[in-house]
């Protein structure tokens, strides 16, 4: 990477003046400079993701207990029902990280931050609007629409209303952490996210155990809400100085609106074919089958955290990659996510479907482990090669083309109700797995197809791993084949199973990395240790 562009996405008044310093994620190599931020910044955002996974898991059972089933159900409601309305922020958070990276690229300080003022007055007209109606017909949608129980209903209103205030508050810090996200500082983002996210999960027991109850637990979350829009607002006000400097653009509207509009048609349109085939296979199998297929589905879906969370930084990092025209550093980028995707998914995949039948086994009971193990299977292939259309689907809404996936989504819906239809009606759960499995996999074809469009570029160059790699991949794949069909022992799977992974991991530093590669990852290592002195 060029000197000149590593100093644009690191400038040094970012580095004193404004009181943080570089992420150490950061590295002055001109040609991996970038590529060790993406990958830092995706470091912070997956461990910001466990730590507020672990304290649900511990602490969940005390809201449950302290709340009652029927308290902690409507409680489950009122979240529910803000998910749905989170479209009403018109896809700002994501538009101003966009707009903003291209604005940091070019150095251009005030439209960074006209841009994050006017995502903002576009963000809240919907969203006020939508959060005042929740708070108006709360009492008609716990009554009436919802009929919730009598002695809940008083309770419940007002937890709606905390719940769409506090909904308010996170579509504004959606949008005001932009100066954060273009810079690549997930972890000062993962901080404020995941540090209010865990404080919020460990404060509501402790409010229910004071007698809060459903009330106390939704006032918790709409003031840690509230108090994350604080941080904020304050941590990118230190990296944007004039970020205060209120500014609107008329200019910028359209564009923004266009791109927020299209990728809320896309994500609803994505979040339909997500859930479709588990309706389907409720209607048409039956509800036992759809808890074999959603137990499989929970296990095969932790595949996708890793590429979610380096999307988080691949996103802004190929919006200012395009926005300089530096094609030599994007399609750079673009090739070490696809090889990197590639290279850690299959040994994780391979893991899970050897322990897949016991972990069933022990964690859901003997009948999901007989039943669960092969959608799962089936479902793992699938994310295999999805997991490879993350690169692309960064690419393309980065490049602004969101009205690409908008057309691709819809299109799918009426061929794959009937394929769901077709194949769940035979195969039960088995055949909502290959239904999806089928959609994911046209989709990354697709995904490519646009990818190659928007580089204007051959990316079959990206995935030639050579001959070593298909070798590391036949040495983990089959031999773990024949484990599946022939072991019934647990531990003896597990042992060989992680037998095979190291001689995979063995081959690929061995003779697949590249040195710059290679080298890029000892100085990584060699940091870490160093922290961790």
């Amino acid at each position: 990477m060029p000197t000149t562009h590593t100093k644009s996405l690191v400038p040094e008044n970012e580095t004193t003046s404004e009181g943080f310093p570089v992420s150490a994620s950061a590295s002055n190599n001109p040609e991996t400079g970038m590529t060790a931020r993406v990958v830092g910044g995706g470091f912070w955002t997956l461990l910001g993701q466990g730590a507020t996974l672990v304290a649900s898991l511990i602490f969940t059972p005390f809201v449950i207990r302290l709340l009652g089933t029927e308290a902690y159900g409507v409680l489950a409601l009122v979240n529910l029902l803000i998910t749905y309305i989170t479209f009403a922020d018109f896809g700002m958070g994501t538009a101003s990280t966009k707009f903003a990276s291209e604005a940091y690229a070019e150095n251009d300080r005030e439209n960074e931050a006209a841009i994050v003022w006017t995502a903002l007055f576009i963000a809240l007209i919907p969203s006020a609007a939508v959060a005042a109606g929740l708070a108006l017909f709360s009492d008609f949608l716990v009554s009436d629409a919802l009929r919730l129980p009598v002695y809940l209903q008083n309770a419940a209103s007002v937890a709606l209303m905390l719940a769409a205030a506090g909904f308010l508050f996170r579509t504004a810090a959606l949008v005001f952490n932009t100066p954060q996200l273009v810079r690549l500082r997930m972890d000062l983002a993962t901080a404020i996210t995941a540090g209010t996210g865990v404080l919020q999960i460990i404060t509501v027991p402790m409010v229910l155990w004071r007698g809060g109850g459903l009330v106390g637990a939704a006032a918790t979350v709409a003031v840690f809400s509230f108090i994350n829009l604080l941080c904020n607002i304050a941590v990118s006000r230190r990296l944007l100085p004039n970020l205060f400097s209120f500014k609107l653009q008329k200019a910028l509207t359209a564009p923004l609106a266009k791109f927020g509009g299209m990728l809320v048609l896309s994500s609803i349109a994505a979040i339909i074919l997500v859930n479709l085939e588990k309706l389907v296979l409720a209607r048409y199998a039956s509800v036992t089958a759809l808890a074999y297929y959603t137990v499989a589905f929970t296990l095969a879906n932790m595949l996708t955290i890793v590429p979610g969370a380096l999307g988080q930084s691949l996103f802004p990092a190929f919006a200012q990659l395009q926005s300089e025209g530096n094609k030599e550093n994007l399609l750079r980028l673009f090739s070490r996510a696809i090889r990197g995707n590639l290279i850690w998914a299959p040994p994780v995949i391979v893991f899970l479907c050897l322990i897949a039948k016991p972990f069933f086994t022990i964690w859901a009971g003997e009948e999901f482990g007989r039943e669960s193990v092969v959608p799962f299977y089936i479902l793992s292939f699938g994310l295999a090669v999805n997991i490879v259309a993350y690169v692309p689907h960064c690419l393309i809404t980065a490049s602004g083309r969101t009205d690409f996936l908008a057309k691709v989504y819809w299109a799918e819906i009426i061929p794959y109700i009937f394929l769901a239809l077709i194949l769940t009606a035979k195969f039960g759960a088995t055949g909502a797995a290959l239904a999806w499995t089928a959609r994911v996999s046209v989709d990354t074809v697709i995904f490519l197809f646009l990818a190659k469009y928007t580089l204007k570029q051959n990316i079959t160059s990206f995935f030639k791993l050579g001959y070593n790699y298909l070798f590391a991949f036949l040495i983990l794949l089959v031999p773990a084949i024949l484990l599946l069909m022939l072991s019934g022992v647990p531990l003896v799977t597990f042992s060989i199973g992680s037998v095979l992974i190291l001689f995979y991991g063995w081959i690929i530093w061995k003779a697949v990395l590249k040195p710059e590669e290679k080298s890029w990852v000892e100085s990584q290592a060699k940091r870490l240790a160093a922290r961790v002195r």
